[in-house]
């Protein structure tokens, strides 16, 4: 997929995408959410840190 399609999707600027993708601009859980759900991925909101 494009980030350009992606980010239309999501409703989300393609450039704000990019910053995204880059670390450089930090969103919010919700821009996260859409952006799992387009993608069907799973987004944790906690860390596993377990030790196995």
């Amino acid at each position: 997929m494009e980030a350009r399609d992606l980010a239309l999707l999501a409703g989300i600027d393609a450039a704000n995408l990019s910053r995204i993708e880059q670390g450089k601009y930090s969103t919010g859980v919700d821009i996260l959410s859409r952006i799992a759900v387009i993608l069907d991925a799973h987004l944790d909101l906690i860390p596993n840190t377990s030790n196995k």
